[in-house]
């Protein structure tokens, strides 16, 4: 499976810091391909469920770019 376009993970991404920042994550999303957008969306409800129920998470998905969640997130 290929996260990314064309293959090429951005380089941050093999790093084992724990230093992601907005910036380094609408740099990687927007690099990733439909496959790796779904991949990712799994694994992140999977981890969200362990600290917040369904309904939480929608939630906050719903309002992720504004009040009204019209807004764009990047």
């Amino acid at each position: 499976m290929t996260l990314f376009k064309n293959g090429k993970k951005p380089p941050f991404m093999d790093s084992e810091e724990k230093d992601l920042n907005p910036s380094k994550v609408e740099y990687a999303v927007r690099n990733m391909s439909y496959v790796g957008l779904q991949a990712m969306a799994v694994y992140g409800l999977l981890l969200l469920g362990k600290f917040k129920s369904p309904a939480e998470i929608c939630r906050d998905l719903e309002t992720l770019g504004g009040e009204d969640g019209t807004d764009e997130l990047f």
